[in-house]
């Protein structure tokens, strides 16, 4: 029996059907080269049977504490049943990207069962009519609460999910698994009395390694060393309330050309480069509207502090700031350059308060009372109370590098994947680019009353990378750069 934080219990007392709190994660693959050249439904479903007992919040649930006097608990669940969570679909003939994607935003959109282990995943076959993928083409799509897992923790699950070569020997039989029976109501109780009595103790103690490092920061600032992040954005379509739809799509681009915008700036980091081709985006699609704001959008940061032993944890191990996209500069290089000052300056911003610290006074907030603030400001914000508040960020960036070698289920190539997060009041922009081999996938999520059109918001992604991509040099004998993007239907 393990406790949830207190950040990651926010996640699951904000849970609400029009907000439901669990990130996704899609996998494609081509069939072709696995042993005869396709894989059935039956063996993906075997395959993922014989890897569940790896990953071990797949077999956990909630225990809650009576009233929400303290936050909740993982427990075994004793009733386990893997034929609930894992579901067969296949798309309707041509099986487009644009079908797809629209799938993915329905089934998105539909909250997981909180009474069981967090998580559902399905298996869709039927992706037959996308140019860059191979006909036979399936996908998995894991839905996983946010409570349980981060950007960092979900590479981990791929890994184990995945092998490194097409004929790989199936994993070891999951050993005897008879848990028992969950806590009483009583015993958590008596659990949450004691927690109430440590509980000035640990925040006094959290907070005693915190206040140093915003001492430094402070000094930092004083001296001219550093400026603090920024604080409050100019509000955008994406600070409105959200409704309970969801929309998403994705473009692909090469790893090699994103790094190729990044040397235009001495120093500057592939984030840099992904922040800067999300900032020439949201410009765009801003300016097509007649909604740009002349103040410089702002960015929500995760930074990871996830240490080493800790790759394998349930919950999140992340502090966030927040940079600058600086959409006020036009020219795309200049914007690139004040993108990687605004996140030099942030990241040492973090370091000198203690990311690590400041994560840990965050997991010590009550996350029932966070919950309920949450849902009375999301009451508020539906009536406009707060239309003339200015938000945190315009939207959460967060990018997570990925496995750089291919992967392979059940003999299938992996040959893509990409993610989905969830959306709030105020929030209602999420954008999550996942690298994989020479792949970065640039993919937002949203609802469709905020991005009506989905396709155009790609485009306008499409269009900022090839901007910055012109204006880096090409290599010495280059080929020209691998066409963004081609999740299209077939010719």
């Amino acid at each position: 029996m393990q406790q949830l934080s207190g950040f990651d219990a926010t996640f699951v007392s904000i849970e609400n059907p029009r907000t439901p709190n669990h990130v996704a994660l899609y996998f494609i693959y081509d069939p072709t080269t696995a042993r005869g050249g396709s894989v059935s439904c039956d063996d993906v479903v075997a395959n993922l049977a014989r890897r569940v007992h790896l990953v071990a919040l797949l077999r956990l649930k909630l225990a809650r504490v009576p009233l929400d006097l303290d936050v909740p608990y993982w427990v075994e669940d004793p009733d386990f049943d893997f034929d609930y969570h894992v579901r067969h679909l296949v798309l309707p003939e041509p099986g487009t990207w644009s079908q797809f994607t629209t799938l993915l935003g329905r089934l998105h959109a539909r909250p997981l069962d909180m009474s069981r282990p967090l998580w559902e995943c399905y298996v869709i076959e039927g992706l037959n009519d996308v140019e860059d993928l191979s006909k036979g083409a399936f996908v998995l799509l894991f839905k996983i609460h946010h409570a349980a897992i981060d950007g960092q923790a979900g590479v981990e699950l791929m890994n184990v999910l995945h092998d490194l070569s097409p004929d790989a020997p199936p994993p070891p039989p999951a050993p005897p698994w008879d848990p028992p029976r969950g806590p009483s109501s009583a015993k958590l109780l008596g659990r949450g009395a004691l927690n109430l009595i440590r509980s000035p103790v640990r925040v006094a103690a959290a907070v005693g390694r915190v206040v140093p490092g915003f001492g430094r920061a402070l000094a930092a600032v004083r001296s001219g060393s550093l400026q603090r992040p920024p604080r409050g954005a100019p509000p955008t379509r994406f600070n409105a309330p959200v409704s309970a739809r969801r929309v998403t799509d994705a473009c692909r681009v090469s790893l090699t050309d994103l790094k190729r915008i990044k040397g235009i700036v001495p120093g500057a980091t592939v984030n840099d480069a992904v922040l800067a081709v999300f900032a020439g985006a949201l410009s765009q699609y801003l300016e097509s509207k007649g909604e740009l704001p002349s103040e410089p959008l702002i960015a929500i940061m995760p930074i990871s502090v996830r240490t080493e032993d800790e790759r394998a944890a349930i919950g999140n191990r992340v502090a966030t700031t927040t940079v600058s996209l600086a959409t006020d500069v036009e020219d795309p290089v200049e914007r690139l350059r004040a993108i990687h000052a605004s996140t030099s300056n942030a990241k040492s911003y973090v370091e000198a308060v203690d990311a690590r610290a400041l994560s840990e006074l965050s997991n010590l907030m009550p996350g029932a009372l966070v919950g309920i603030a949450y849902r009375a400001v999301g009451r508020l914000a539906q009536t406009g109370a707060f239309d003339h508040v200015r938000p945190r960020a315009t939207a959460t960036i967060s990018n997570t590098p990925g496995p750089t070698v291919p992967l392979y289920f059940a003999g299938a190539r992996l040959v893509t994947y990409a993610g989905m997060g969830p959306i709030y009041d105020g929030g209602g922009l999420i954008m999550g680019p996942t690298s994989y081999c020479d792949d970065v996938n640039f993919t937002f999520t949203s609802c469709p009353e905020i991005v009506p059109d989905r396709e155009w918001f790609v485009e306008c992604v499409r269009q900022s990378f090839y901007t910055l991509l012109a204006a880096a040099a090409p290599p010495t004998g280059s080929a020209a750069p691998r066409r963004a993007g081609t999740h299209r239907a077939r010719k």
